[in-house]
């Protein structure tokens, strides 16, 4: 092989994601290439670093995205020969949550409600309080949702994304 590998991590810090990793021994290696996916097949060149091309030392190699999204992302490096051959390393993850307070508005309400702090595709569920499911929807924006055809009560709205559920309290009056 190329590239001896001895270590390869991913860190989540605040809201950026540290890669680091290190090498025991490089041959004919160019350069490497870090890639993010979200989905693991969609994969985004997120920098290009060059290798030591020939070394039988330990290196260290560290980059940092400034710019995550929010949910689950992946990480891999692709590794480059200089006679073009490629490889890659095993799929890393890194973690962010919203930063975004998700707020409902009027509260309460008896015609609609206003959902503000959707920032990627989230599953919402309305549960009334006995935990009976009124209603599903998708959303990925910020939307208003006609609530006149719930009964006057406590009722519960889930909200589920990559980053996790939450869920907030409102009143139908």
């Amino acid at each position: 092989l190329p590239v001896t590998f001895s270590a390869f991590s991913v860190k989540t810090l605040a809201k950026e994601v540290e890669i680091s990793w290190t090498t025991q021994q490089e041959i004919n290696n160019a350069s490497f290439e870090v890639e993010r996916s979200q989905s693991l097949n969609d994969w985004q060149l997120l920098a290009k670093l060059d290798g030591a091309g020939q070394s039988n030392s330990v290196k260290n190699y560290r980059l940092l995205d400034n710019s995550p999204k929010t949910g689950i992302n992946y990480y891999r490096i692709k590794q480059n020969d200089s006679d073009g051959g490629v490889s890659y390393s095993r799929v890393k993850e890194a973690k962010i949550e919203s930063t975004t307070e998700t707020l409902i508005f009027p509260n309460p309400s008896a015609e609609t409600i206003t959902i503000n702090g959707i920032n990627a595709l989230t599953h919402i569920g309305i549960f009334d309080a006995m935990g009976n499911n009124i209603q599903n929807q998708e959303l990925s924006q910020d939307t208003s949702i006609n609530i006149k055809h719930l009964k006057s009560g406590v009722y519960f709205l889930k909200l589920k994304d990559d980053s996790g559920t939450k869920t907030k309290r409102f009143v139908v009056e």
